[in-house]
């Protein structure tokens, strides 16, 4: 049933002519009548619409999202946009039953838009430890690893203490003979690449791969550096470094 002003209007105007036998334009009391009933039935159609809304964190507007904030225990973080705040307390919702599996921490890190991948690095709730690290493009100041550490703790084993750390970058270098018009698309391609490897403890890319994405541009060049796979450091993530073109 549609619950716009006109379809409702349109209803009323049938009704009253069907039980009255008159047509309802015919006296302007009964117009008046009829828009006024047509009018309180909106907007009690639009009440209902808009409660039901606040029902789920998805719909909800900003007011609503701090009751559900309070449920979750999710609040607001500092210049947060609302559509980061809304997927974190949805993602609160739906973990309420999580209790700090690898995939759930994961998950759990990953619903901060200043996180751009997350690893578990040890995971033994058995030992009373659980070790997390975080990469992000900007550096994470102690008060915010302090704020990431209090929330993504809540969800954890009673009794197991997270360790949060966050990664460092480890600079891959290459030297390559290429034409000058294909450096660009293959220092973009090497860039993408190297980006795609990290998200896990060890990160590796291996020099037929390298080969592979130079290859994707341009089968006429020589890889002289590196010449053995690269493998990330402990705690570390691997980004493109200098390439020096000869």
């Amino acid at each position: 049933m549609k619950t716009d002003l006109k379809s409702i209007i349109e209803r009323v105007i049938a009704d009253f002519e069907f039980s009255t036998g008159e047509k309802a334009d015919a006296n302007q009391v009964i117009e008046a009548l009829i828009g006024a009933f047509s009018g309180a039935n909106h907007a009690i159609y639009r009440y209902i619409d808009n409660r039901l809304n606040q029902m789920f964190p998805a719909l909800a507007d900003e007011d609503w999202l701090k009751i559900w904030a309070s449920i979750t225990k999710t609040p607001r973080l500092d210049n947060e946009a609302i559509d980061s705040w809304r997927k974190r307390i949805n993602a609160a919702l739906a973990g309420r039953n999580r209790f700090g599996r690898t995939e759930d921490l994961i998950a759990w890190g990953l619903l901060y838009d200043d996180v751009t991948f997350v690893y578990v690095q040890s995971n033994t709730p058995e030992n009373g430890i659980t070790t997390l690290v975080l990469g992000s493009n900007d550096i994470l100041s102690d008060a915010r690893k302090s704020t990431l550490l209090d929330e993504i703790s809540e969800n954890m084993h009673e009794g197991t203490f997270l360790m949060l750390k966050q990664s460092e970058p480890q600079p891959v270098n290459f030297e390559i003979t290429a034409d000058a018009q294909y450096r660009q698309l293959i220092e973009s391609a090497l860039s993408k690449f190297i980006k795609n490897t990290n998200g896990e403890a060890d990160a590796q890319i291996t020099i037929a791969k390298i080969h592979a994405q130079i290859e994707s541009v341009t089968d006429v060049y020589t890889l002289h550096q590196p010449a053995q796979k690269i493998t990330a450091q402990n705690s570390k993530h691997l980004v493109l470094g200098v390439i020096t073109w000869q």
